[in-house]
């Protein structure tokens, strides 16, 4: 007989169908046992070491989820039709017992009854996972060198200096130095290095500030849709700053801004980018899914507001807010620098770790984020992987697959603004001769 709900009205009486939100439903979730007696194999395959774990596991075991109808009642019990095959428990979790065949699993109650049948049986299980980058591989260099950096700090040490730039010291209108000499990260892996900071700036655009970074004495590079917008930027080292007009302007990629400035700033060391044969040492990060993520520094507002240009105190000129909320060094995670959507738009993506130690140094976008440039270490010095421009823990264009595209911008704009051609800086075979390559 099908489901009836039966109603009174008066002297009628009326009978209709039971709709799915009035009555229990039910799934079944497949829950295998952990691997009992594991054995462990591990294989090389390129960059990545591949664990095969192996062992005796009860690979049929499975949960009855029910949902509750609005008309149902919640009296009922799960039963099994023989313990010793499989047993089941309140919640109706099903596991595997002694024995193995046919057993029949059922839920009874006033309003409801439900009934699986299977055949329970034991297997031999197999179970892959990427377990470690392998020895001697970019990959496993760079990881170590940022997470290096980390070791033995907390993002919630208010003693630990995190902030990029140093409060309340950068207005759009007057040479201030604005980088922090006391940054924790600024020093290298091994201590030794001055890791060069100096090459990122702010720079007001459209009444907001967003990041740069000097990737030639006379370019700059930062996100699109921040806008074009000629106000100055400064950098500054040991005490000295530079100053420099933005002038000629070109766009790059899915959301990436070249900017020619002037005059040329020559005592800060640009930033370098990877080279354009990058596969051959990253091999596994030319997929779609990568199972490891490589560890990667990141600026962030770390807050959930942008950083305004307001009017100074008295009147005249602008300044930027900078608080304890503004840009941060934070943790970033390499997941690909292969795009989602095909070959043509090709990102990095920037994943949020599940490791709560990782993660505590993670952060999502906000708004003011924008153009955030995320470097790896090699050697002790920063490279530019890309600036972000959206998407929860940060996605952009991967400068390495643009180096053909960024450097016509670069002659483009040098030869408008009839200034010295540039060259885009790249590691080179030399500097990354200690890596494995994987042809």
């Amino acid at each position: 007989m099908p489901n009836v709900k039966f109603s009174t009205a008066g002297n009628a009486v009326s009978a209709r169908g039971l709709n799915l939100s009035e009555i229990d439903t039910f799934e079944i979730v497949e829950q295998p046992n952990s691997i009992t007696t594991p054995v462990n194999v591990d294989t090389t395959i390129k960059d990545v070491v591949e664990r095969t774990t192996s062992g005796t596991g009860i690979d049929n075991s499975f949960k009855i989820n029910r949902k509750a109808g609005s008309l149902a009642d919640n009296n009922g019990t799960y039963s099994s039709s023989n313990n010793a095959i499989a047993t089941v428990d309140s919640t109706g979790r099903v596991l595997k017992g002694s024995s193995s065949g046919l057993v029949e699993i059922t839920y009874q109650s006033t309003s409801s009854r439900f009934k699986v049948t299977r055949n329970m049986v034991s297997t031999g299980t197999s179970v892959k996972i990427i377990s470690d980058w392998t020895a001697n591989s970019l990959a496993r260099h760079m990881d170590f060198n940022v997470k290096t950096l980390m070791t033995g700090k907390s993002p919630t040490d208010i003693n630990l200096p995190q902030v990029m730039y140093i409060a309340a010291n950068y207005s759009d209108g007057s040479a201030s130095a604005i980088d922090n000499p006391n940054l924790f990260c600024r020093f290298g892996p091994n201590g030794s290095t001055d890791l060069n900071f100096e090459a990122v700036s702010l720079a007001s655009s459209n009444g907001y500030a967003y990041p740069y970074v000097l990737i030639s004495p006379n370019h700059i590079l930062g996100c699109n849709h921040a806008g074009r917008a000629d106000a100055p930027i400064h950098f500054a080292k040991n005490g000295v700053t530079y100053t420099a007009n933005r002038t000629q302007y070109r766009q790059v990629g899915g959301d990436m801004a070249i900017y020619h400035i002037f005059p040329s700033i020559t005592d800060i060391s640009p930033i370098r980018m990877l080279p354009v044969d990058w596969q051959l040492y990253l091999p596994t990060m030319n997929t779609e899914t990568t199972p490891l993520a490589i560890s990667t520094l990141i600026r962030t507002a770390n807050s959930g507001q942008v950083l305004p240009f307001t009017p100074k105190q008295g009147g005249g000129g602008d300044t930027a807010i900078i608080t304890q909320n503004s840009p941060k060094i934070r943790l970033g995670q390499l997941k690909s620098l292969k795009s989602q959507f095909g070959q043509n738009n090709k990102f990095f993506i920037n994943e949020l770790s599940s490791n709560p130690t990782v993660r505590s140094w993670q952060s999502n976008l906000y708004d003011g984020d924008s153009g955030s440039p995320q470097f790896t270490i090699i050697n002790n010095e920063l490279c530019l992987i890309g600036v972000m421009w959206y998407g929860g823990g940060g996605r952009g264009d991967f400068v390495s697959n643009y180096l053909t595209e960024i450097q016509a911008a670069m002659n483009s704009i040098s030869t408008a603004a009839g200034t010295t051609q540039r060259t885009l800086g790249t590691f080179s075979a030399g500097d990354l001769s200690a890596f494995t390559q994987f042809p």
